[in-house]
């Protein structure tokens, strides 16, 4: 073994809830790409509501390292969620 060779560090792998939390971080985003493609046509107000609730999840989920359950949501945002079936791990400092 070379002292003077560079060392090579292999990347951590994710954890169950990181996994799940980027899981989630996608499908939200992969739902507001759709719905974002349906603005030229037209979106009506249950659609403008969905948008911008995804838009507010996906920014307090960016750093990947908030869990969305500990967000502080209206009722209307709770159902929301709900309907979306999203993992909601929790994090691992519980």
């Amino acid at each position: 073994m070379d002292p003077t060779a560079p060392i090579r560090i292999e990347p951590q792998p994710l954890t169950v809830q990181q996994e799940l939390r980027t899981k989630d971080h996608e499908f939200l985003e992969s739902r507001h790409e759709a719905l974002k493609k349906m603005v030229n046509r037209g979106l009506d107000k249950q659609q403008k509501e969905e948008m911008a609730m995804l838009e507010k999840f996906i920014e307090y989920m960016a750093p990947l390292d908030k869990c969305i359950r500990h967000g502080e949501w209206s009722a209307n945002e709770i159902d929301f969620l709900n309907t979306l079936q999203v993992r909601r791990v929790s994090s691992e400092s519980e």
